[in-house]
């Protein structure tokens, strides 16, 4: 059931998993949707994702997932490098 605690929840998790870069969610679409945006240090979007569905979401596997690909995504982009859970910047030079 889709809950204001379950909802804030996801909303918690999601916007705590990118330490140290900065995670704003956004629950839209009366709701039943949810969008966040992953920034750097300066601000600039690392990785943005939208329309998932916080019902979805309520299965914890699929919110892990979900943190697991945006993650990967931000590696990808060469700005950033991850160890473990920690999101760390890449050695200047």
């Amino acid at each position: 059931m889709l809950t204001l605690e379950a909802v804030t929840k996801i909303k918690t998790e999601l916007e705590g998993a990118f330490t140290p870069l900065r995670c704003r969610a956004q629950i839209y679409d009366a709701g039943e949707r949810l969008r966040f945006s992953v920034f750097d240090q300066d601000y600039d979007v690392a990785c943005e994702m939208a329309g998932l569905s916080l019902r979805a979401l309520l299965d914890q596997n699929l919110l892990s997932d979900v943190i697991q690909k945006a993650r990967r995504q931000i590696q990808g982009s060469r700005r950033f490098r991850t160890t473990g859970l920690t999101i760390t910047y890449p050695p200047d030079g």
